[in-house]
């Protein structure tokens, strides 16, 4: 099989899932073409993928740190590879190493400075370490980037929430709900605000909501995380 076809089937494994197949051409690629940056990449994205199907947690940590090393191969041939830096951000994120995926998001930014969702991750990494004001100004920029980002304005929201901001919490989380009207997540979490402002019937209302639209989005887990809060919160209403 020629480079191209192998290079082409290669892809196809990887869009459906087939994890081990996928990999197996992409060795074969790359014995055949070892510097080409492209095959390292989507090994990378393979192996990130494999990671997330992954129950035992040896097998999942192994199959982020060969995609990171896939990524890190993909930058030493292209330097300027701006998608590499990003998912190398993301599989470091996921590994729990925060400062490293900063670092990455950081460049994939030097490189695009319109690349609204590395803003936005920066921003997620930087409130795991405790920087919610540097957060902010990143979901800040993000927005201006991209104006209908609705999870930046979320994010954004929980970041003002972290510092007791609670209004221009709930002021983000209206954004969002204008952008994204069945945007379960921010109903829940406009909820946790409205509780802590003492205003019971609008976190009943906005826990329902997402009850609702969790359950109808087939989220059972984060349904029953609402059923929760609205049981906890029944008693105080009667």
């Amino acid at each position: 099989m020629n480079p191209e076809d192998l290079y082409n089937r290669a892809l196809v494994r990887s869009r459906l899932g087939d994890h081990k197949k996928a990999i197996h051409d992409w060795n074969l690629l790359l014995r055949i073409r070892p510097f080409l940056a492209e095959a390292y990449f989507n090994r990378a994205l393979v192996y990130s993928s494999f990671a997330d199907t992954q129950t035992v947690a040896a097998d999942y940590r192994q199959a982020k740190r060969m995609a990171i090393e896939n990524y890190t191969q993909a930058i030493h041939l292209n330097p300027g590879y701006v998608e590499a830096y990003y998912n190398r951000g993301l599989s470091r994120d996921d590994s729990g190493d925060k400062r490293g995926a900063i670092k990455d998001y950081t460049q994939a930014i030097r490189l695009d400075a319109n690349f609204a969702l590395a803003y936005n991750n920066r921003g997620l990494a930087c409130v795991e370490i405790g920087c919610h004001r540097g957060a902010i100004k990143d979901y800040g920029r993000a927005i201006e980037i991209s104006p209908n980002f609705a999870g930046a304005y979320l994010n954004r929201g929980n970041a003002y929430a972290k510092l007791g901001d609670y209004n221009k919490a709930i002021q983000e989380f209206n954004q969002a709900l204008q952008i994204t009207p069945d945007y379960a997540e921010v109903y829940g979490n406009r909820g946790k605000v409205r509780s802590k402002l003492k205003d019971q019937p609008g976190a009943l209302g906005d826990y329902q909501s997402a009850a609702k639209l969790f359950f109808e989005q087939g989220d059972i887990t984060g349904y029953q995380i609402m059923q929760n809060l609205i049981g906890a919160l029944l008693p105080r209403q009667s």
